[in-house]
């Protein structure tokens, strides 16, 4: 009887874990786009020191690197992983 529990129980794991495989919501899957295109920025390169805007900005690489890592940025408007998009520096 304890086998049995154990055997259905690792099922229900094993079938739950799979279903959080599922397809990903198309804001994630733009995003992994994105992020193919545009160069991974390493925390060793920026770090989160309060600035907030695109206007603070050197490189596109360092305002993706604020959207993914640092909390109140102000730049991407839309939500869709592409920073300063509008920015005609970049």
């Amino acid at each position: 009887m304890r086998s049995l529990m154990l055997v259905l129980l690792l099922f229900f794991a094993f079938v739950k874990g799979l279903s959080s495989l599922s397809t990903q919501p198309p804001l994630i899957q733009e995003n992994a786009l994105i992020r193919s295109i545009i160069p991974e920025a390493t925390s060793s390169q920026f770090v989160c020191d309060g600035r907030e805007h695109c206007s603070q900005m050197t490189s596109k690489a360092e305002a993706q690197f604020f959207v993914r890592n640092c909390p109140n940025v102000k730049m991407d408007g839309d939500n869709d992983g592409d920073a300063c998009e509008n920015d005609t520096r970049f």
